[in-house]
């Protein structure tokens, strides 16, 4: 019985030091002890001994660049050079080929040569295409291989034929997949963070019943979309950024919600619909063509630990980019907000629901998009496409007239380099407009304050910054209010063959509408720095009163207490001395007696 009930106390010891020694570091975010209630030890144990051991694992100059990584300092992707490029793709081939199993390639290579006569390679096959897969594995042959075979699997076994053809579209969505879609669980960023990636918001707040493959369908759209799609007209332009510097995933479910009711059957319906949904991303997650970064997890301070349990076991691949934060929504969007991500813009309020604005205006831009595409791969005539035959004669016949698509001027989300302007808002958490800024900090006394300048050494100025944003690599882009997406002020809209005239006019017209934008710039931050002094000096001012204020009061306290003290000592009445400003005893106010007094 000694021995038992030594054993049991011993066993209280050791759950007393788990809850104590609690994972208070879960990827480097606090987790409170009290967190770990109900006897839920072994989750949280196991919870933290995946993440230790994936830590444990690396090198300290891994884990170091692993975590300035995901604060956005710096990017572990090796530098891009033409060699890396051709010898990665020469390996990428031979890798692919030993690669036994591969249904959906070799699916998609037995509906070419059926279409041999009329189409050459099918669009999968494209160089950019397979650079995706090269940048998300870091430019490991072997790994980047298995995950394009993967790929193609799941096109084949989610989708269908169609999907080896064509790129998939919005269109191909059906009414439930598009219900699921519009909810805005799932929702993409419009803005990146300070280091140029994407952002991949998933915000629940229900715990409706969706089938797996429309999910499966739902989220590896939204995730060919980030890495590019299909977008040949830009040549990877826009996508590229992504491409190499990865994505983020924000998770901000509304546990506060989903526990409104404290009953364990609830609570256990929680947990198995999160660890539900959390396998399913997990799967779309090891097969699109992009880098996940970070894993941002952000929950509430009284959540359980069976939901961070199903988190972690289920990402355990993404075990060293894991974040887990904890906090009420406004302390979460501050820790967001240290990593660099606009929380501004995580599409959840306070209360848990869901906003949909962002999602409606990004769902206009990719039916415009994808349609113009579309009619593209037809007028080629090198990809497959499922236009209709009236429409496909139509566009051919326009290919015989001499129109072709040009770069496209549509930007689905800025690079981080790209200068924005939107009337009515400064957009300063933009990366670019930050830069933006700084330039015109250094020119603003020369440009505006200096009276000397003169005003071809004024338009000399911005000329010279419009051209040190474009040598970085950076585009002028601006909101189209009606349309509702962004659009390069760099490119010209439309072109047609032989008529250079009205190019070069449109783009003189551009051209004058950027510098005007740009002269705008100098001009409010001017405003910018007049009303900054003047905040300043209405804030000196209202000090210096209050600073008066309090002199008053130290003075008269002092007087105060010095008389106090005088009529401890003296039975005469103190008078205050105007020669030296200080008390005496005795009313007689005759000079002789202020003797010493100064």
């Amino acid at each position: 019985m000694k021995r038992r009930a030594k054993t049991e106390q011993c066993g209280s010891n050791a759950a007393d030091n788990i809850q104590a020694q609690a994972p208070s570091s879960i990827g480097s975010s606090n987790i409170e002890d009290e967190q770990i209630g109900n006897g839920i030890y072994s989750d949280a144990t196991s919870s933290e001994s995946i993440l230790s051991k994936a830590l444990m694992n690396l090198s300290f100059n891994d884990r170091n660049a692993i975590e300035e990584e995901i604060h956005g300092v710096s990017c572990v992707l090796p530098q891009e050079t033409d060699r890396l490029l051709t010898e990665s793709l020469a390996s990428f081939d031979r890798e692919l080929a030993r690669i036994e199993h591969k249904p959906g390639y070799l699916k998609a290579q037995a509906l070419l040569m059926a279409n041999s006569a009329t189409h050459t390679h099918f669009w999968m096959d494209r160089r950019e295409f397979r650079l995706r897969f090269l940048r998300s594995e870091l430019f490991r042959p072997r790994e980047a291989a298995v995950r394009f075979a993967g790929c193609m699997d799941f096109l084949l076994d989610i989708y269908g034929e169609y999907a080896l053809r064509r790129p998939i579209r919005l269109t191909d969505m059906s009414r439930e997949e598009m219900m699921v879609l519009r909810e805005g669980t799932y929702q993409l960023l419009p803005y990146r963070d300070r280091s140029g990636r994407r952002i991949y918001a998933i915000v629940v707040n229900s715990r409706k019943d969706v089938s797996r493959r429309v999910l499966l369908k739902v989220l590896f759209y939204l995730w060919f979309v980030l890495s590019g799609g299909s977008d040949i007209a830009n040549n990877d332009i826009n996508n590229i950024e992504t491409q190499r510097k990865g994505a983020i995933t924000v998770i901000f479910p509304s546990v506060a919600r989903m526990n409104s009711e404290n009953s364990n059957s609830t609570a256990l319906q929680n947990v198995k619909f999160l660890k539900e949904r959390t396998e399913i991303n997990a799967v779309v997650g090891g097969v699109i063509p992009i880098r996940i970064t970070a894993i941002h997890i952000c929950l509430t301070r009284s959540v359980r630990f069976q939901i961070v349990s199903s988190f972690v076991f289920f990402l355990k691949q993404y075990s060293t980019r894991l974040r887990i934060h904890l906090g009420d929504p406004l302390e979460i969007r501050y820790k967001l907000q240290g990593y660099g991500i606009p929380a501004e813009f995580i599409p959840a309020t306070d209360a848990g629901n869901i906003k949909n604005i962002n999602l409606r205006q990004w769902m206009k831009l990719r039916k415009h998009v994808e349609k113009e595409e579309q009619e593209w791969m037809v007028q080629t005539g090198t990809l497959y496409s499922s236009l209709s035959e009236s429409e496909g004669e139509h566009s051919l016949a326009s290919t015989a007239v001499g129109i072709y698509m040009p770069m496209s001027n549509i930007v689905e989300c800025p690079l981080s380099i790209d200068v924005v302007f939107r009337r009515g808002q400064s957009l300063n958490f933009h990366p670019g407009n930050a830069m933006f800024q700084n330039l015109i900090e250094l020119r603003i006394h020369e440009h505006t304050i200096d009276p000397k300048t003169t005003q071809s050494r004024r338009l000399a100025l911005e000329m010279e910054l419009i051209e040190k944003v474009r040598s970085n690599g950076g585009r002028f882009l601006k909101w189209e209010v009606d349309k509702r997406w962004w659009v390069n002020m760099d490119s010209v809209e439309t072109t047609t063959k032989g008529n250079n005239n009205s190019n070069n006019s449109q783009r003189e017209a551009l051209d004058k509408e950027i510098l005007t934008k740009v002269r705008c710039a100098f001009r409010d931050f001017r405003k910018k720095m007049i009303r900054t002094k003047q905040e300043m000096i209405v804030n000196a001012s209202s000090t210096h009163v209050f600073e008066q204020q309090q002199e008053g009061q130290k003075r008269a306290r002092f007087l105060h207490n010095k008389n106090d003290r005088s009529t401890t000592t003296s039975n005469e009445s103190p008078s205050y001395c105007e020669i030296g400003g200080c008390l005496r005893l005795g009313g007689n106010s005759n000079r002789s007696n202020n003797k010493g007094c100064v």
